[in-house]
């Protein structure tokens, strides 16, 4: 006989038996049923299944997320039009690269003002510094005009 048929009906026989002594007494002890078998007990009804080997696929769906091992974000640093795009998207590109060509005039336009205003302040701390000495202006004008010079020149490197 089979050893896997034998395993099936050793168990199944078990399973009769300790099915068999769960017999209901109706809640008092000594009182069974009437019947045949098993002191006046009625025989219990059981299910039988037969156990065959078959194979079974074992899978596992498991949650999970992709991502790119290495991520670049190209983040604007500047304020502009971009006229062309130089780069194909997805394309490796080297560090420091020409990504973007960006429209020149309002750049040239905020030179141009920064310019033309370190000029005025350059002109009024030439005259503030002609009337210090003959003390026509106040010491405390000559150090707000030294100092609007010096930020004009700030904001021109800037630009």
């Amino acid at each position: 006989m089979n050893s896997g048929k034998l395993a099936g009906r050793v168990v199944l026989a078990a399973l009769a038996a300790a099915l068999a002594g769960c017999g209901g007494h109706g809640g008092k002890p000594g009182a069974g049923g009437h019947g045949p078998g098993m002191g006046g007990r009625p025989t219990p009804e059981v299910t039988v299944i037969s156990v065959t080997r078959s194979k079974a696929l074992l899978t596992e769906d498991l949650p999970g997320r992709l991502a790119a091992y290495r991520v670049a974000q190209v983040r604007a640093q500047v304020d502009g039009i971009v006229e062309k795009r130089l780069f194909r998207e997805g394309s490796n590109v080297k560090a420091g690269a020409t990504l973007f060509v960006i429209d020149p005039r309002s750049y040239r336009a905020a030179y141009a003002a920064a310019r033309a205003d370190a000029l005025a302040a350059r002109k009024a701390l030439d005259r503030d510094q002609v009337l210090l000495k003959v003390e026509a202006v106040s010491q405390q004008d000559y150090e707000q005009a030294e100092t609007r010079y010096r930020q004009a020149q700030a904001a021109l490197a800037k630009a």
